[in-house]
C-alpha cells in the first residue's frame, strides 16, 4: 500500500472543511471495469473520489453513513475495506515503527 499524502489530500483541490472527511478504500486485487462503473453510477454530486490502482480516495461532504458512494463501495464485496485517512496514517506509522524505519 502506498499512502499518498499531498496528492490525494487534494482530491478536491482544497483542504477538508468541517463535517467533511477523507476515507481510503483498499482492494485486495485490482478493481474490474465493472466495479468502477458501479461507482460511477452512484455519483450524487456530493462526494468526490479518485482511484489509484487498488486504492480509492474519497471525500465525503457529509456523513459517510449517508453517502451513496460509500454504500456502493461496500457492495463491491469482501475484496475491499474502507478506513478514515487518519486511521491509515496511524497504521502506516505503526508498521513503520515495527520495521524500525520511521
Amino acid at each position: 500500500m502506498t499512502v499518498y499524502i499531498a496528492e490525494e489530500l487534494s482530491v478536491c483541490g482544497r483542504f477538508v472543511e468541517r463535517g467533511e472527511s477523507i476515507h481510503v478504500s483498499l482492494f485486495t486485487e485490482a478493481a474490474s471495469e465493472d466495479r468502477v462503473l458501479r461507482l460511477l453510477d452512484c455519483d450524487s454530486g456530493m462526494d468526490e473520489w479518485r482511484m489509484n490502482g487498488r486504492e480509492i480516495y474519497a471525500m465525503f461532504r457529509q456523513s459517510i453513513l449517508d453517502s451513496r458512494l460509500a454504500r456502493n463501495i461496500q457492495k463491491l464485496g469482501d475484496c475491499v475495506t474502507t478506513r478514515n485517512l487518519n486511521t491509515i496514517h496511524k497504521l502506516a506509522a505503526l508498521a513503520s515503527d515495527m520495521r524500525g524505519t520511521r
